[in-house]
């Protein structure tokens, strides 16, 4: 029952994906572990509306069981990493593809990795996200990117 429900799941999203210049004959999916959130880097005082403004660093992935297998780290529109199985991502020579203007609450991007080996991956990510603020001892001065669901698929 529960590996039909994952195949319910995911197949919207690897089909989504195909739009996306991803092969699904060589391509394989990774998300954020169901049920978790994950909070960004503090981006600004005001709420956040740039894609420019999303910094998160260490992202989990997960695989299709759910064991969490690597991490993708956004440092900024232009430069990235990840880490999968047999992958250790080289931050100076991977990047996004032509971000889209950010839409709220559900989003995605085009990106380019390349390992320290050489190997190259495409993939496409998909996030859903809302505004975080986060309050401390001085109130609520910061706001922060808080993903709700984020996804790869690379090829």
């Amino acid at each position: 029952m529960r590996k039909l429900f994952l195949l319910l799941v995911l197949l919207p999203v690897v089909a989504w994906a195909q739009t996306f210049d991803t092969d699904p004959a060589t391509s394989q999916t990774y998300h954020m572990p169901y049920g978790k959130v994950f909070i960004c880097n503090a981006a600004s005082r005001y709420p956040i509306n740039s894609f420019d403004q999303f910094e998160c660093r260490g992202i989990p992935l997960a695989d299709t069981a759910g064991k969490i297998v690597g991490s993708f780290y956004l440092f900024s529109p232009n430069e990235l990493t990840l880490d999968l199985p047999g992958f250790v991502g080289n931050p100076y020579k991977s990047h996004t593809v032509n971000p889209k203007k950010l839409t709220s609450p559900n989003y995605a991007f085009n990106f380019f990795a390349e390992d320290l080996n050489g190997r190259k991956l495409n993939g496409v990510a998909h996030l859903t996200w809302k505004n975080y603020h986060i309050c401390g001892g001085r109130g609520c001065q910061w706001w922060a990117p808080e993903l709700t669901a984020f996804s790869i698929t690379v090829d």
